[in-house]
């Protein structure tokens, strides 16, 4: 699926929204533009606000952070790691385990933090041992290629 996603605050209310942007690729929609603004509840927003603050204790939200739809709690970690990587690096063994469930919205936060931060490298090398090794291999693969595409100066 190709697109866009992207997290709203409403300024009233506090409350987040996902917005996606994608085309469709079905029978039915097939290159159609599809669009959608799904609201999260009190409590999903409060888990996005305390992941972007950077300001919360991880063992303390991971749960409710990685209970979130994929595209929220993908983006609310992206949007951390360009405040703390380091806080966001707390996080990399539930990335690594999330990635089982949802390759691509994982695996770019995980290429960002082992290509711009390589001593997280062997954190999610380590936190790999306990994927399938079909999954340990195509994750590995997968962040060589994004390294290969993206090398740091």
């Amino acid at each position: 699926m190709g697109g866009s996603w992207d997290l709203w605050e409403c300024p009233e209310c506090g409350l987040w929204f996902v917005h996606t942007q994608f085309i469709g690729f079905d029978e039915q929609l097939y290159g159609t533009p599809r669009e959608s603004l799904d609201r999260l509840t009190r409590e999903q927003s409060d888990v996005i606000h305390a992941t972007i603050s950077c300001q919360a204790d991880p063992a303390a939200i991971e749960a409710a952070l990685f209970a979130l739809p994929v595209t929220a709690f993908a983006l609310a970690l992206r949007a951390a790691y360009a405040k703390d990587r380091d806080f966001v690096a707390l996080f990399i063994p539930s990335l690594v385990h999330a990635f089982a469930a949802h390759p691509h919205a994982v695996v770019d936060t995980l290429h960002a933090l082992v290509d711009e931060t390589p001593s997280y490298a062997r954190e999610v090398l380590a936190a790999t041992s306990s994927l399938p090794p079909e999954l340990r291999k195509d994750l590995v693969l997968q962040l060589e290629d994004r390294c290969k595409q993206n090398p740091s100066d």
